[in-house]
């Protein structure tokens, strides 16, 4: 029968091992004074910000960006958006979808599905305009 090797704990004869394990696992050990722990944010300060403040919204539009789900019932994204645009006034919908050639080549998409994707565009495009949301 074997005996389970215990895990050395002495720290002279694992060189300070035990107690990195221990320091791993969330230990009450306190970090050092000059030391930063992943858990505290530390706000930094640009010169942007002295002359831009973030606080003030340039438009009240809502960008809806479209991937791969291109359907308009039971898209909570796009109910999110249009509900988050009733709120304000003068704001609207806009919805996105980026066309990008290069990634369908690199990914060796089928002219099939390519051409299915763009029929789907088309769709999407005509019902958007109804509720009019422009597809860009």
């Amino acid at each position: 029968m074997q005996s389970k090797k215990r895990p050395v704990t002495d720290e002279s004869s694992s060189h300070g091992e035990a107690k990195k394990r221990t320091a791993r696992r969330g230990s009450s050990t306190p970090a050092p004074a000059n030391s930063t722990s992943n858990d505290e944010h530390v706000p930094v300060k640009t010169e942007a910000q002295d002359d831009y403040p973030i606080a003030t919204p340039i438009t009240k539009n809502t960008l809806m960006w479209f991937r791969n789900d291109l359907r308009l019932q039971d898209n909570r994204a796009l109910y999110a958006a249009s509900m988050r645009s009733k709120v304000g006034q003068d704001s609207a919908v806009l919805a996105l979808y980026l066309l990008s050639p290069e990634e369908w080549a690199h990914h060796d998409e089928a002219a099939v599905k390519i051409d299915f994707w763009m029929r789907n565009l088309v769709a999407l495009k005509s019902e958007l305009a109804a509720l009019d949301i422009p597809l860009v």
